[in-house]
């Protein structure tokens, strides 16, 4: 068994990252993606948290950073550090507005995008990301392509059609079809399965 921040095709040594043969015999193990908690779980946390640091917030703005925040107990407990930071600085608790204004940046540098998204998977197929939304039909970029695809449906606000246009000006009917193969082929070969969860628990 092996346990690791990062799916097999993204574990690195000092030297580089791990031989072919060895990623592929892992990725056809059973891999296992342990998503972050989901937002009920970080609200409890963040409740548990705050109490044991003494850090008096109210439930609007839990329920915020329950809802905004990602990650896991230690993300959160940094958000509540910086919390304690801010009300030291202005020598009163910082209001919902304040909250929402000081942590923006971060926010929205921690959202999926169609290009963190294709970067990602191409990261783990080792591939060129240029080559994945680019209007060539190669079989090697396929699956890639497809995985993007049904990842950006997923994970970002984007339409169909918007989604093809980042991909070399699909139509809307090619994003569909990608995402719908995806989704079948889910459900029988366990190794896309694996791959697919395991992107999904890292960009979400």
């Amino acid at each position: 068994m092996v346990t690791a921040n990062s799916g097999p095709a993204a574990i690195a040594r000092r030297d580089g990252p791990l031989p072919a043969r060895l990623v592929n015999r892992l990725i056809s193990g059973l891999v296992v993606a342990i998503a972050p908690p989901g937002t009920s779980s970080r609200l409890l946390l963040l409740q548990e948290l705050s109490r044991r640091r003494g850090v008096c917030l109210s439930e609007d703005i839990l329920r915020w950073l329950a809802h905004a925040m990602v990650g896991g107990g230690r993300q959160l407990d940094g958000t509540l550090q910086q919390i304690e930071v801010l009300r030291t600085l202005t020598g009163k608790p910082p209001s919902l507005d304040e909250l929402r204004r000081h942590f923006r940046v971060p926010i929205d540098a921690a959202k999926p995008t169609v290009e963190r998204i294709v970067n990602r998977v191409s990261a783990y197929f080792r591939i060129d990301a240029r080559r994945v939304p680019s209007p060539r039909r190669h079989p090697a970029l396929m699956v890639p392509r497809q995985i993007s695809m049904y990842l950006a449906r997923r994970l970002t606000p984007l339409s169909l059609q918007q989604i093809g246009h980042c991909f070399g000006g699909r139509d809307h009917t090619t994003v569909l079809h990608a995402c719908r193969k995806i989704e079948e082929g889910m459900k029988t070969d366990a190794r896309l399965f694996g791959i697919v969860r395991q992107l999904h628990a890292e960009l979400a």
